[in-house]
């Protein structure tokens, strides 16, 4: 028999050099009740920072939250379930029926984990957020039907907010429709000029000007991580407006975050794909196909547009 998993819900990350972002937060009060909040946008562009700051907020209104980082090992059907059963134990009516449906057999069994933690959620007489962060790392089958079935069979009592790299298959036409779907994307999650300065000049206490700010947010066309690796560079610079005015995809932080933050984690395949075509300035799959000699170019294509590359 399985050991029940401890009562473990991941804390939230937090940093102090946040921008709290206003706007967003703003907006996502309209949305406390949806039923999923999706975030999906590539590396780097603040996606689990701004839940965290969302998470706190929902706290704040009284509701009950987990937290969950997704990691590789979680496409293991016993580790997913370990994982989830020890967030979510201390957030159901009675967690000793959901440790039992966990320890029913030597495998947990997906359906009887299921059944008993939407039961545990239902009997709940409380508002719950659940929070899935780096969900982009399932890519098990099984356990994304799992999660596809807890998002449709979760009593009206709990809400969903989940960070992807890119689109899950969660099969959610149905909830958009009902406008039970709230989504979040790159050009929402770019920062301001003025969350930039504020970042800069606040936050870090540069003294950057609000000339040099523009541009950088032009230059990383608001990108959260760009932002962040320049500052790196101006704060080690003795002559800050030189730094932005070279500062491009070519700086060594960014190549480097780019290549292990991005590049390494990408599929061989695509990888490769995204190595040769890089030598357009634009393509198509009629353009692959005759100069990569790729036959499945628009499968390939329709796979990057997926992950927001």
């Amino acid at each position: 028999m399985r050991t029940a998993p401890q009562s473990v819900s991941q804390a939230s990350p937090h940093h102090r050099r946040w921008v709290r972002r206003e706007t967003i937060l703003s907006t996502l009060e309209r949305h406390i009740d949806t039923r999923i909040v999706l975030f999906a946008a590539p590396a780097g562009f603040g996606k689990s920072t701004t839940m965290a700051q969302w998470a706190a907020e929902v706290a704040r209104h009284g509701r009950l939250t987990a937290w969950l980082s997704c990691e590789a090992t979680d496409n293991d059907e016993g580790a997913f379930l370990s994982h989830l059963v020890g967030a979510l134990r201390q957030l159901v009516q009675s967690p000793a029926e959901l440790d039992l449906a966990f320890q029913s057999s030597p495998i947990p069994q997906l359906d009887v984990v299921l059944s008993a933690l939407v039961a545990g959620l239902a009997a709940r007489q409380a508002d719950i957020t659940l929070f899935f962060d780096d969900y982009h790392a399932i890519e098990a089958p099984a356990v994304k039907r799992f999660m596809e079935r807890l998002t449709r069979q979760a009593p009206a009592n709990v809400a969903f907010v989940i960070g992807s790299r890119s689109l899950p298959d969660l099969q959610l036409g149905k909830l958009r429709v009902l406008g039970d779907v709230f989504e979040i994307g790159p050009d929402d999650l770019r920062f301001a000029s003025s969350e930039a300065e504020a970042f800069f000049n606040d936050k870090l206490g540069l003294s950057v000007s609000s000339g040099a700010v523009e541009t950088l947010c032009s230059r990383t066309e608001g990108w959260a991580a760009g932002l962040q690796l320049a500052s790196l560079s101006l704060s080690a610079a003795h002559a800050p407006e030189t730094v932005i005015g070279n500062f491009t995809g070519a700086n060594r932080n960014v190549a480097d975050f780019l290549m292990g933050e991005v590049f390494l984690e990408l599929p061989p395949a695509i990888a490769k794909f995204l190595l040769y075509s890089s030598i357009f300035e634009r393509f198509s799959a009629e353009a692959c196909r005759a100069v990569m000699r790729a036959a499945d170019a628009e499968t390939a294509i329709t796979e990057i547009e997926t992950r927001n590359l």
